[in-house]
């Protein structure tokens, strides 16, 4: 996972025919940060806006815990969102997915499919 998006290529494959009339597929949306935002009230109006949407949007954190308050309190207070804080990047691809597919996230797929 982490090894695509730090230089390893692979070829994208051809896009699906699209179906104007398929309900749309829920997304998760990885959001990595070190937890300095100076843009909290836009980050806030995204993700409350974003509710009516099939978009799940995890949050993870990577460095100290303390640094994730505000990240903290978004996934707290808003169903489709999920937070992990990670110490480094430095974490094989199978453990990544074990944290990042949680209960939360399987259970909010259901009700949006």
């Amino acid at each position: 996972f982490l090894g695509g998006l730090f230089g390893g290529k692979k070829e994208a494959p051809p896009p699906a025919p699209v179906n104007p009339n398929a309900k749309p597929l829920p997304a998760l949306c990885l959001f990595i940060t070190d937890g300095a935002n100076a843009d909290r009230p836009a980050t806030e109006r995204l993700l409350r806006e974003s509710q009516g949407q099939p978009v799940y949007w995890m949050m993870v954190g990577v460095g100290p815990s303390h640094h994730f308050g505000f990240i903290e309190e978004m996934a707290d207070a808003l169903p489709n969102v999920g937070f992990l804080n990670l110490s480094s990047l430095d974490i094989s691809d199978d453990a990544l997915y074990e944290q990042l597919i949680t209960d939360e996230f399987c259970d909010w797929v259901k009700q949006v499919a």
